[in-house]
């Protein structure tokens, strides 16, 4: 039997029934993660308006660029750890390191740039809360979530993440009545609860998560081998994100707002893709032949995310009247948006096999490149053609992602020997 035969036999036989499980507990807790998150953004929407939520969203945009403390690191906790479980402790206490050293410097730097980019369209006060629930608080709670997403437990991951969220929720609920809602007062809002979770779950997982083991490993050596992954994170979160600052600057509040509600939506459809991407990554790292287990996997969630896109496009008049009336152009956002969920999905497959085949060196021209063409065509459309250019420039960056990292795996498409992170 040819190669070819036995690769279309064998994917004929896969049986996706322990990934579909796992994908399943985790997609249950994302599912409360995100119902929980949806409300909250309904909740801060109508009472603020697109103006008021649009400065606030502008702001956590940013704040969010700079949340990768640790993240290089987590990166190889989740693939190392899931190849060689003996070695989590290890690579747990290498993360609180790399954490406790790049936390206070990535803070200053987001405080610094939403102070260049955006100037003062909120109090210091309140961007410097948005920095600590977003680098101090989010990539901790992360953090400790990843560490059972490299043993498998992705429920227990999706646990701690959604638990972060419905703080955050249950504050806002309390307050509302009691204080008169602005960007600078929700932004307080948001840090407290976030401190607070974060503090209750450090408590709860001392007793039974594996301590870290002491980080003897030279600094520079942690840092190195989790640059790509970090360097990667910034730069799709520039991608991602750095769009509703420059709308901001650019436009209006207005349309940043619009433009932040049609993602939320968007967010929806992609609440099962992601639970699904994120179980198959560990199998994906473990597996012989990456490429084949990664496509394989991932055609449930590229199926997903193709038909979840019309329904998202069938719903979208339905947007002014959950957030109010302030936001009738995320109605056109939203269907523009309808189809990149299923592009995403594709890309970010992509890079899962450039990970698993030990290619992330390559992460700094993908993403670097990515950056790049978003700021550049956001800055070329947006004072054009507005929330409509910014949309546009969003699907041009990814294509130009997809191509890079295509070539990247065709040009490196000869078996390749892993190298053990040491």
């Amino acid at each position: 039997m040819s190669a070819t035969a036995a690769s279309l036999a064998k994917l004929l036989a896969w049986r996706p029934g322990g990934y579909l499980r796992a994908s399943g507990a985790l997609f249950g807790w994302l599912a409360v993660r995100t119902l929980a998150q949806t409300v909250l953004f309904v909740l801060v929407a109508r009472t603020l308006g697109a103006d008021g939520y649009g400065s606030l969203i502008a702001v956590m945009a940013i704040a969010g660029i700079f949340s990768f403390a640790g993240m290089g690191a987590t990166a190889v906790l989740v693939r190392e750890g899931s190849r060689q479980p003996e070695r989590v402790p290890e690579l747990t206490g290498d993360l609180l390191r790399l954490w406790l050293v790049s936390t206070p410097v990535l803070s200053v730097l987001a405080v610094l740039t939403n102070l260049l980019v955006l100037g003062d369209i909120l109090p210091l006060s309140a961007i410097l809360a948005i920095v600590i629930a977003e680098v101090v608080c989010h990539t901790a709670v992360d953090a400790i979530g990843r560490i059972y997403q490299c043993q498998d437990d992705v429920a227990r991951m999706g646990l701690i993440s959604g638990g972060l969220i419905i703080a955050r929720l249950v504050a806002f609920a309390v307050l509302m009545p009691l204080l008169d809602w602005t960007p600078a007062s929700w932004a307080w809002g948001y840090c407290i609860s976030s401190a607070l979770y974060l503090a209750c779950l450090a408590l709860f997982e001392s007793r039974g998560l594996r301590w870290p083991a002491p980080s003897t490993r030279p600094l520079r050596h942690i840092a190195g081998a989790g640059l790509p992954f970090a360097f990667s994170y910034a730069a799709h979160k520039v991608q991602a994100e750095i769009n509703k600052p420059m709308l901001a600057r650019i436009t209006s509040t207005a349309d940043a707002g619009a433009l932040s509600a049609a993602q939320r939506f968007t967010d929806l459809l992609l609440l099962p893709v992601l639970a699904m991407l994120e179980t198959l990554a560990p199998r994906s790292y473990r597996a012989a032949h990456p490429m084949a287990t990664t496509f394989t996997l991932g055609l449930i969630p590229l199926a997903i995310a193709g038909a979840g896109g019309a329904a998202l496009a069938a719903s979208a008049h339905w947007v002014p009247w959950i957030v109010g009336s302030s936001f009738d152009g995320a109605v056109s956002a939203v269907l523009m948006l309808a189809a990149l969920p299923a592009v995403q999905v594709f890309r970010w497959l992509l890079g899962t096999v450039m990970t698993a085949l030990d290619l992330h060196r390559y992460f700094f021209v993908v993403h670097g490149a990515g950056s790049f063409t978003s700021v550049l065509l956001i800055a070329a459309l947006a004072p054009v053609f507005g929330l409509t250019g910014t949309i546009v420039a969003a699907y041009g960056t990814e294509v130009v992602l997809i191509a890079i990292q295509g070539w990247i795996l065709v040009r490196n498409r000869a078996p390749r020997i892993r190298k053990a992170y040491v």
